[in-house]
């Protein structure tokens, strides 16, 4: 009786074991194909950016850092737009022209 008790829990926890690596793989995987939003934002090199903002394409370049990053050093013609305010949803970009963050 003793044996077939022990033998049971033994194979209980086995399956217990198996079914929690199971799951485990397939959170992972799931992770690993769930698309995150900056997989859809579009990229653009800094010689490209220069070679627009020389041009004068209509674009805005927006410097996400905090403010006193910002106000220390900046690329020539940007504006200021920390992350936390975008978040917060006190700044939109405007709709008629190309936006860069950096």
């Amino acid at each position: 009786m003793k044996k077939s008790l022990l033998a049971s829990i033994y194979l209980i926890g086995i399956a217990l074991l198996f079914t929690s690596c199971a799951s485990v793989a397939t959170e992972e995987e799931a992770a690993a194909q769930t698309p995150r939003i900056t997989d859809e934002v579009p990229r653009i090199t800094k010689e490209k950016l220069l070679q627009d903002m020389e041009s004068g394409a209509d674009i805005l370049v927006v410097d996400v850092r905090g403010r006193a990053s910002y106000e220390q050093a900046h690329i020539k013609g940007t504006i200021s737009a920390p992350e936390s305010v975008i978040n917060d949803g006190q700044w939109e970009p405007p709709h008629d022209k190309a936006v860069v963050l950096y």
